[in-house]
Formats: C-alpha cells, sequence, structure tokens
C-alpha cells in the first residue's frame, strides 16, 4: 500500500474515528457532571464539612461502579488495573535476565545505564502505549483506526506476543517440574550417584580433594601418582612464560594441575578432561528435567513430564482469564502481593547465611570501564523493552478497559517504578545467593555463574546456580518451594495478560463472531499455543526456546 492510498483510507475513515473519539469524551463529561451534581446535592443535604465529604466519596465510588462501556466492560477498581499492570511487567526478566546483565555489563556501571533508558525510553513509550488504549477503548490491532495505515503494527504485537507466549509457558513449566521435586526430604540435585548423574559429577568440582581420577588420567605425570593436588578449571596463563613451550604469544585459558610439590604441568592436548567436570545441579537440569540432545539436529522426543507441566500451565491460563477482566483482576492480587512476598523471605533468608556479603558486593560494585561500551547500552535498552513490555500491545489491552477519566500518568510512573525496584531486589536476592554457594565451594561468584554447562545463557543463573544455593538454605527443600513458587507465579502473571491480549484482539476485530463465544476462542488460543509448545519439550527444545529468546523476546 501506497502512502497516497494509506492518506485516502485514513480520510475515509476520519468521520467514523471523530465520531467514536466524540462520543468517549461526551460520556467522560457525562459522568463528571454526574458526579459534580452528586457532590452539590450531598453538599445541600449535609451543609457540608466532613459528613459531605464522606457522602461524596461514597456516590463517586458507586459511580465509578458502573461500566462506561457495557459491551467491553471496566475494571472493578483502579487497584486491579493497576496490579494486572505490574503482574504483567514483573516477570522472569526481573528474576533471570537483569541479573545476568548486571553481571555480563559492569556490576553497578548497569544500573546507570538501565535508569537513564528507563527514564529515556521506557517511561514515555509505557505512558503513550497506555494513554492509546485507555483513550480508545479498544485492543492494540483495533485502536489503529486511527491511522489505518500503520494496523500492521498492531499484527506486528500481536505475532510478537504469540511466539513470546508459546516459549514463555514452557520456562513456567520446567519451573513446575522443579515445584513438585522440591516436595521430597533431599533435593535432588543436591548430590551425585542419582541415575541421571555421569561419572563426571562433583559437588565441588573446584577443589577436588582425592585426585584418583587425575591420576588415573594422568599416569604420565609422576607427581600426581599417589599424591595430592589441585586443579583450576579454565585458568588463563601466558604460554610465553611456559619452559619448553614457546609456541604462541598468547593468553591461553587452559586447564593445569599443581603437584604436591608446587610443579605446573601444562597439558593442553588433555585440557577437556578436567572440564567435563559438572556440578549436580548442572546435571539435574540438562540430563533430567531436559534430557537435552547435543544439538539442533537432533530434537529427539517429547519429555512426558513436561508435557503435562506445559498442559498444566495452559489450563490455569484459562481458568485465570475465563471471565476476562473480572477474573484477571482478582487473581491479580495474589500472582503479584504473593511473589513479592516470597522474594523478600528469600532475601532475608539468604542474608542470614554466611558468604551473601561476597555476593553483595559483586552485585554493586561498578566497573566504571564498561559504561561507555556500546553492548552495555544495546543490553540496558533491550532490558527496558522486556521487562517494562513496552509496545507489545499488553499494557494498551489492559487499559483499554480503564475507565474514560483515569490518571493513567501517575498510573504509568508507578509501573515503571516498581518494575525497577523489582528488578534491583531481585538482583540482591540471587547475588546474596550466588555469593553463599561461592563460600560454599570456596571459589568467586563469577566462576558460579559461568560454570554451567552453557555459561553463556541466563537461564543456567536460575535453573542451576540459585537451585544449587538453595541447597545451603535450612530447611533446603522448604526454600526451594518458595523460590520456584516465585518463579511459577511471575511467569504466570505475565502470560495471562499475554493471552489476554490475543482474545482481545480476536474480539475487537469480529465482534459479531467472537463476542458471544468467548470461552471458544480462549480455549482455541489456549490449545494451539499448547501445541505449538510441544516442539519445545523435546530434546532440542532447549535450543529452539534459545533461538526464539534471542530473536524474539529481546529484539522483537
Amino acid at each position: 500500500m501506497s502512502l497516497l492510498q494509506g492518506m485516502e483510507i485514513s480520510v475515509e475513515h476520519k468521520c467514523s474515528k471523530e465520531d467514536f473519539f466524540f462520543n468517549s469524551y461526551i460520556h467522560g463529561r457525562r459522568i463528571s457532571n454526574a458526579k459534580k451534581e452528586v457532590h452539590e446535592t450531598n453538599s445541600e443535604m449535609t451543609g457540608g464539612g466532613y459528613m459531605s465529604d464522606l457522602l461524596t466519596i461514597t456516590s463517586s465510588e458507586s459511580i465509578d461502579s458502573v461500566p462506561e462501556n457495557e459491551e467491553r466492560g471496566n475494571w472493578r477498581t483502579k487497584l486491579e488495573f493497576v496490579l494486572s499492570c505490574l503482574g504483567y511487567v514483573i516477570g522472569l526478566g526481573n528474576i533471570w535476565r537483569f541479573p545476568f546483565l548486571v553481571y555480563r555489563n559492569g556490576g553497578g556501571a548497569f544500573f546507570f545505564a538501565y535508569i537513564i533508558m528507563v527514564a529515556l525510553c521506557g517511561l514515555p513509550l509505557v505512558y503513550m502505549e497506555m494513554a492509546l488504549g485507555q483513550y480508545a477503548s479498544l485492543g492494540p490491532v483495533t485502536l489503529w483506526r486511527a491511522v489505518p495505515l500503520f494496523k500492521g503494527v498492531g499484527y506486528a504485537m500481536v505475532v510478537a506476543v504469540a511466539i513470546i507466549c508459546v516459549y514463555y509457558n514452557v520456562v513456567n513449566a520446567w519451573a513446575f517440574h522443579y515445584f513438585f521435586s522440591s516436595f521430597t526430604a533431599t533435593l535432588p540435585w543436591a548430590s551425585c550417584g542419582n541415575k541421571w548423574n555421569t561419572e563426571d559429577c562433583r559437588l565441588n568440582k573446584f577443589a577436588v580433594t582425592n585426585c584418583s581420577l587425575v591420576n588415573a588420567t594422568y599416569l604420565l605425570v609422576p607427581e600426581l601418582q599417589g599424591g595430592a593436588c589441585t586443579h583450576h578449571l579454565l585458568d588463563c596463563i601466558n604460554t610465553t612464560n611456559m619452559t619448553g613451550y614457546q609456541q604462541n604469544n598468547t593468553t591461553e585459558c587452559i586447564n593445569w594441575l599443581e603437584s604436591i610439590y608446587g610443579e605446573s604441568i601444562y597439558m593442553p592436548e588433555r585440557k577437556n578432561i578436567l572440564a567435563k567436570l559438572k556440578d549436580p545441579s548442572a546435571e539435574y537440569f540438562y540430563n533430567e528435567v531436559l534430557n537435552v540432545s547435543d544439538g539442533l539436529d537432533d530434537i529427539g522426543g517429547i519429555q512426558w513430564q513436561l508435557a503435562l507441566c506445559l498442559l498444566l500451565c495452559w489450563v490455569i491460563v484459562f481458568m485465570c482469564l475465563v471471565k476476562g477482566i473480572y477474573s484477571a483482576g482478582k487473581v491479580a492480587y495474589f500472582v503479584i502481593i504473593i511473589p513479592i512476598i516470597l522474594l523478600l523471605a528469600l532475601l532475608v533468608c539468604a542474608l542470614l547465611v554466611e558468604g551473601h556479603l561476597e555476593g553483595i558486593h559483586f552485585y554493586l560494585t561498578p566497573k566504571w570501564d564498561h559504561f561507555l561500551s556500546l553492548r552495555v547500552w544495546s543490553d540496558a535498552a533491550s532490558q527496558v523493552f522486556f521487562s517494562l513490555s513496552a509496545c507489545a500491545g499488553g499494557l494498551s489491552t489492559l487499559s483499554s478497559y480503564n475507565k474514560f477519566h483515569n490518571n493513567i500518568y501517575r498510573d504509568a510512573i508507578l509501573i515503571c517504578v516498581i518494575d525497577t525496584l523489582m528488578s534491583v531486589l531481585a538482583g540482591f536476592t540471587v547475588f546474596a545467593s550466588l555469593g553463599i554457594l561461592a563460600h560454599q565451594l570456596d571459589t568467586t561468584v563469577e566462576n558460579v555463574i559461568t560454570s554451567s554447562e552453557r555459561p553463556s545463557s541466563d537461564i543456567g543463573l536460575v535453573f542451576v546456580a540459585i537451585p544449587a544455593a538453595v541447597t545451603h538454605f535450612m530447611p533446603s527443600a522448604m526454600w526451594s518451594a518458595f523460590f520456584f513458587l516465585m518463579i511459577v507465579m511471575m511467569g504466570m502473571s505475565s502470560l495471562l495478560v499475554m493471552t489476554e491480549i490475543i482474545v482481545t484482539v480476536m474480539m475487537d476485530e469480529k465482534v459479531e463472531f467472537f463476542r458471544k463465544s468467548r470461552i471458544l476462542v480462549l480455549i482455541a488460543v489456549c490449545s494451539i499455543l499448547y501445541l505449538l509448545g510441544l516442539p519445545l519439550t523435546t530434546r532440542g527444545g532447549l535450543y529452539i526456546l534459545q533461538l526464539l529468546d534471542e530473536y524474539c523476546g529481546g529484539d522483537a
């Protein structure tokens, strides 16, 4: 479509658009005049004073309880709207993406870049999206009747949200799997020797005191025969300083061994042997929960435990949205308040265990040389869009159920501030836990973060490092259940709104066809998204999920 054609279409729709907005304005004026008349009547009856104010508030609330849009409905209270928005923006991105990006981008230096991006990009876009939704009382596609040329933007929002729904709920299924596995006397990822563990499993792979395995492997190293040794994984040494190995004038990250005599043995041809050592939490996640394959070319079969957990997630979504915003508004009280309480409880528990200060120090210490890096600002902008879910259609969908005169500017500021505080609070909890784990393993926080099988992924932070740290909380099973219950509720709160976006768009676009059969539409949406998510529960599903998250979650 050319720009001229788009302008012609816009002119054709001009009258209907102006009529729609004018009717909304007139309706809002009627409500305001009604409130004013009630206030004047109450003042005359009571003679003013405290009783007059009390009657005015009561009468205003009774008028607010009457829906302005009887066909679509409105939020019953303003608090339900704010909590629903918070449930939408506060999700897994606050728990796993933000702490990982802080680690990758210079600790405290990332805070400043993130806050600047929230102020310059996040808040204005959140306010604009919420204002459009509230003013038009339409979904993210139908509201573009104002500018039909850009209606494709709305469709792009919905497609991106649908893709995120597919893999986002798979992560919720992982969390459900961990939640159910926590109800045991001993956490299954707390020890080696299970059916999913390999001979490379070590409770502390950073300090092997029994060198029988090492000696059996390094038979040609006489200093290690029957002696004590320590090994360091992927330490960096300068090859030019190694006698007899003047090969390259570069620094190589290899494994090296140190015998009881303090001699360093440089054996690059055998470096992968020690690098294969894994901790039990990593083996539980990759070998038992995911049963991950060697690559994307080997998809493998569906893991039935994950498929059932995924089905449970979509059943919960359906039950929470069956009555639209009325049921979703009630659920919002639980899915946002309970995770905040659990997060605070986990933080308090972590602060009582030795080693937490090391993690918090790592979290807060800024590396200012990263501040001018382009990647820091790119990651900050990506995290702002992902965390606030700006321009994804969710905020405009939620605000479309507001009353016409709701103070949307106040709500936008409140949502941005609380979401940022939750990210910072989650960072304190995560890094305090990592500090505890580093203290127990007698290593550094950075080694703990990067020691998972796939250190470049933030997934390992939540499903490998944190579960390993929770094993040092007492009682570990209870705190593990609390942690993954928090993950499930945060993930589900965001997913509820994303699913509602799709349903709202379908009902607004085809009012006559879908409006009377909302339940059937919801069943169809949940069923289709569940089927699309099944390939992500296969042995190669992790690779598909990482592709979708990389190119749809952060960049979409």
